[in-house]
């Protein structure tokens, strides 16, 4: 009496899309003072100036588009490795070539949607 999209996919969904929320937070937060580093030690230049210009240069705009792209890639993702998921009959054989085929469908829609974020943003 259990429904399954509401016990196993729904929290499997919001976990997919809140960790790659964070983990584009944090690599974007790694980047901003990997590139702080690298104009620190070769251009001298200071803390303020460097947070001064990337203010500048980033937009809130910037930020929400990178939010609405972790939701839309957790979410392909996390439904395509649900689907596959639940494709498996009761042989473990098939659990590798599933899990390839997610893995291969996830990369494949991440790239067409990241593809189609670039062509409307920047085209």
């Amino acid at each position: 009496g259990v429904d399954p999209a509401q016990y196993l996919l729904a929290p499997r969904l919001l976990g997919v899309i809140g960790s790659l929320f964070a983990l584009m937070v944090f690599l974007d937060a790694a980047a901003l003072l990997a590139g702080y580093a690298v104009s620190a030690i070769k251009l001298g230049t200071l803390w303020g100036v460097f947070w001064g210009q990337v203010r500048d240069a980033i937009e809130v705009r910037d930020f929400l588009l990178t939010g609405l792209k972790a939701i839309v890639f957790g979410t392909f993702i996390a439904v395509q490795s649900c689907y596959f998921g639940l494709s498996v009959k009761a042989s473990q054989t098939e659990i590798p070539q599933v899990v390839t085929k997610a893995v291969v469908a996830a990369l494949v829609s991440v790239f067409i949607a990241d593809g189609i974020f670039a062509a409307l943003i920047y085209g």
